[in-house]
């Protein structure tokens, strides 16, 4: 794995869920060459800051190229990773999810304004890391598939939830979900799988099967 060019990121001036992500290329030097237990606490870390409850950052943008190179230097076989990487690959932005609806959207456009800004204008700049996002992991979904077959339950159902979103590539992932369909015996990850690839057909992102 290739983790020499962390120092030349200004992680200062990116931010997570948490604020200023400093601490993001620690974290990923441990989840890369520290011990079970330090690579157990990165990854949790992670799960916390760079895909906050299903939200992307611009310090996720930042992060992805060395979580695929830490996953591929381990051949591809480190289910933690896939996991991570699966939760950006569906990800979505933070203001997206929480100003979706008006209420939301009402109580996010006071917010910003005591702070002067605009929610509009929020929300056109956090479109551009979170398309930045799916950008780069459309280049790795390759890592993802894999897990549509093994792993544990949740891992096949987040990899399935998450190549649904990606309909550049329907025809491909399509032959990729109707084979993990004849296998899966899981019923939840089945119909996340068969949700997936109804709406790789219907030319839509997927949703959550229970939602």
């Amino acid at each position: 794995m290739d983790l020499s060019r962390l120092s030349d990121i200004d992680w200062n001036s990116l931010e997570h869920a948490y604020g200023e992500a400093s601490d993001v290329p620690d974290l990923l030097r441990a989840l890369a060459e520290g011990d079970d237990d330090e690579r157990s606490k990165a990854l949790y870390e992670l799960f916390g800051n760079i895909i906050h409850q299903g939200t992307v950052y611009p310090a996720t943008v930042a992060a992805i190229p060395f979580l695929s190179s830490i996953l591929e230097s381990r051949d591809g076989d480190d289910e933690g990773v896939v996991m991570l990487l699966a939760g950006i690959a569906g990800g979505s932005g933070y203001l997206e999810v929480h100003a979706r609806h008006e209420r939301g959207r009402r109580q996010w456009e006071e917010m910003l304004a005591e702070k002067g800004k605009r929610l509009d204008i929020q929300l056109e700049n956090e479109a551009q890391y979170v398309s930045a996002v799916r950008d780069l992991m459309q280049e790795r979904l390759r890592l993802l598939v894999p897990f549509l077959v093994k792993g544990s339950p949740s891992t096949r159902q987040e990899v399935a939830y998450a190549l649904g979103q990606y309909l550049a590539q329907s025809s491909a992932l399509l032959s990729q979900l109707e084979e993990a369909v004849e296998q899966e015996s899981d019923k939840s990850v089945l119909l996340q799988l068969q949700e997936s690839a109804r709406a790789l057909r219907e030319g839509r992102r997927a949703d959550f099967a229970t939602d």
